[in-house]
């Protein structure tokens, strides 16, 4: 049977994760697995959430009077929004410091568990912390509310498309 359309439980793929040897794709298939869903279904329905999301952040761009290619370039994107945002375009380095702390226990060499999720919840928590910080200030360019970022925050497959198409103004 081919790999890509089974929806059984494959316990060789647990062996792949205790072995390190987990690639992007046998994870898909993992979580395709234990949802019991088809892998196939799994990529089409990210692949039609992407395109939606490109096409959302496309128009979001245009409404900020920015190029609407320019969502869909990766790194220049989140530059953009910080920008965007009202934010100095310095504060884009703000956010590698999260992947720093979290990637650090490779960088030392180390395989204590500790110290791997101690790096991991300080790491989320500060880039936590800065994605709040720029999409309550990216919405108040818009003209919306604390509410309103919480939603985009919780919610974004939702209210990201009500900003993008909706009547709310750029400033």
């Amino acid at each position: 049977m081919d790999a890509l359309s089974t929806t059984s439980f494959d316990p060789s793929l647990l062996s792949a994760w205790a072995n390190s040897s987990v690639t992007p794709f046998t994870m898909l298939q993992f979580v395709s697995a234990m949802l019991g869903i088809n892998f196939r279904l799994l990529m089409i329905v990210l692949l039609g959430i992407t395109v939606f999301f490109c096409i959302v952040f496309w128009k979001l761009f245009v409404k900020a009077n920015y190029k609407g290619y320019e969502a869909l370039i990766s790194g220049h994107n989140g530059y953009s929004l910080i920008v965007m945002s009202g934010k100095q375009g310095r504060y884009f380095f703000l956010f590698l410091i999260p992947i720093i702390i979290m990637n650090a226990p490779v960088f030392l060499g180390t395989i204590n568990t500790t110290v791997i999720s101690t790096c991991s919840a300080i790491g989320m928590l500060l880039f936590l912390i800065l994605y709040i910080d720029v999409t309550v200030s990216l919405m108040k360019r818009f003209e919306k509310g604390i509410w309103f970022a919480i939603g985009v925050i919780l919610l974004p497959i939702v209210f990201y498309p009500i900003l993008a198409f909706g009547k709310a103004k750029y400033k």
